[in-house]
């Protein structure tokens, strides 16, 4: 997870979130704007794109860096989520790894609520979905709200070992110094 200011953004405290795009490559991390902050539960600090992306660390509900707070997610796999098929082999080392590590809540209702904003100032985040593993797993999506239209997103593209999930945007103005999703 990545947020950052200023980008385009949805009015309000509403965040409008962008249609699902594959996972490709380096060039998917956002890097216009001013990154605040940026984690992976991988267990190891990833530099994607010329974005660090820090260690969120162990607790699924404790605060990541006290910039972000998770509720009713279950479990933290820090590498799980490994094939050694393309597309996914084919990616860097440093988005393999960001992509290995995942927070879950094994389908229940789950909220992340980003902290430390500043009210009226825009923000935008992005969110990376995958699993590419083979077998049941391949068919998964998930679908995240923030108040506007929700966005369902793939873990396995192409439902096969091997393949790549997909990483949406969100884009809000910030009405409170928090601001939740599920």
């Amino acid at each position: 997870m990545v947020l950052g200011a200023p980008a385009a953004a949805a009015l309000g405290a509403v965040i409008g979130f962008s249609p699902p795009r594959d996972c490709a490559g380096d060039a998917d991390v956002l890097t216009d704007g001013l990154p605040l902050y940026a984690y992976t539960w991988n267990g190891s600090a990833r530099d994607v794109g010329g974005t660090l992306f820090s260690v969120a660390g162990s607790g699924v509900s404790a605060a990541a860096g006290g910039n972000v707070t998770f509720t009713g997610f279950a479990m933290v796999y820090p590498t799980p989520f490994f094939s050694a098929d393309a597309p996914f082999s084919a990616l860097s080392p440093d988005y393999r790894g960001l992509l290995t590590g995942a927070i879950a809540n094994f389908g229940d209702p789950a909220t992340v609520t980003l902290r430390n904003l500043r009210v009226g100032a825009e923000y935008r985040l992005q969110l990376w979905i995958g699993d590419p593993r083979a077998g049941v797993t391949t068919t998964r999506t998930t679908t995240l709200s923030g108040g506007g239209s929700p966005v369902t997103v793939d873990y396995n593209t192409s439902n096969a070992a091997g393949g790549t999930g997909q990483h949406v945007t969100g884009g809000f103005v910030a009405d409170a110094a928090t601001q939740s999703f599920t």
